[in-house]
């Protein structure tokens, strides 16, 4: 599985290229591509964040977020 590591530097890729680019709609192109990897990774990194909650079965409601 690709990780959020991997969509980040997709990010930074689309944000080199599109400053070499200059203005335009490749920049612009490569700008919005860059703003779909970093959504993609902050998404990983939620997701991967909530698999690491630790399931306590004998007090369900501390593992979902209740006292």
């Amino acid at each position: 599985m690709v990780g959020s590591d991997y969509f980040r530097k997709q990010a930074q890729t689309c944000l080199a290229l599109a400053e070499i680019s200059g203005e335009g709609t490749i920049a612009t192109t490569l700008k919005l591509m860059a703003a779909e990897f970093l959504e993609r990774a902050i998404e990983l990194d939620e997701i991967q964040a909530g698999a690491l909650i630790v399931l306590n079965p004998a007090n369900p409601d501390v593992s979902a977020g209740g006292q």
